[in-house]
């Protein structure tokens, strides 16, 4: 699949950064020094930019919809714990089972004490588990070197495999020759081209200028953008239970908007 062609790219940002230091726009003429003073800054532009500071105004930072992305998780008969994408950040909504016999069926986040009391007091009684609750909790890894990991529980414990799919918030990787493209795509790559030149000048003049500026109006306009492409057609499920309906069941209920029920 061919990227589109203003899209920009790894070099594109580093050029960008480096003639804004005065580096000039050559690559090879950059020293070790300037190279790494640059990779800094890119590094610190784009995670400006994916978690970005709430614009004037506003009480809560924005989350990109490019940032959620769909995984798959297998869980087997016995197993109660899985760990989860070294790139996984937080869960975005419940799990689903992939089953052609139970589409609606959910399973809950909810604490790990809560799966773990669960665990041991609920089901202990029941021969056929099927998991209706989950938790993700921080792992404890064994080197230094190695940033927070996470894993996901569920209660109860299953009695045969199933698949479930979720969405999670990614944790991006820095781009480079090899990932050259950040997370957003060309709609948004003047915003992370101004995020990187907002940090650079507030390195290099210690203080927050046009750069800044250019980028709070940019972020305005990726946000808008953003929103616009992902704004719901319709309101969706009706997860009231007050109906009384069995909590356990996990069933959804569908509403009718203008007509139309949704699938």
């Amino acid at each position: 699949m061919a990227e589109p062609g203003l899209s920009l790219a790894y070099d594109d940002y580093r050029q960008g950064i480096g003639y804004f230091l005065g580096f000039g726009r050559t690559i090879v003429d950059w020293s070790t020094d300037q190279s790494a003073e640059i990779a800094v800054i890119l590094d610190a532009g784009l995670r400006n930019f994916y978690t970005p500071d709430p614009l004037p105004g506003q009480r809560l930072s924005h989350q990109w919809s490019f940032l959620r992305v769909a995984s798959t998780l297998s869980i087997e008969s016995g197993i109660g714990d899985y760990d989860l994408p070294d790139d996984f950040g937080s869960l975005d909504g419940p799990l689903t089972y992939l089953d052609s016999n139970s589409p609606n069926w959910m399973v809950q986040v909810t604490s790990d004490k809560h799966v773990m009391s669960l665990r041991s007091e609920v089901y202990t009684n029941q021969t056929s588990h099927r998991p209706n609750w989950a938790a993700v909790r921080s792992k404890r890894t064994p080197h230094t070197d190695i940033s927070t990991r996470w894993e996901i529980l569920f209660a109860p414990i299953s009695s045969q495999p199933y698949d479930l799919h979720f969405r999670y918030h990614v944790l991006p990787e820095p781009i480079s020759s090899t990932n050259r493209y950040p997370y957003g795509g060309q709609a948004h790559s003047e915003t992370v081209m101004e995020s990187c030149l907002a940090l650079a000048e507030q390195r290099m003049d210690d203080q927050a200028a046009i750069h800044s500026q250019k980028f709070i109006q940019r972020l305005a306009a990726s946000i808008r953008y953003d929103r616009q492409t992902t704004q719901a057609d319709t309101i969706g499920y009706n997860r009231d239970g007050s109906d009384g309906s069995s909590h356990s069941s996990r069933r959804v209920q569908r509403i009718t908007v203008g007509g139309v029920t949704p699938d």
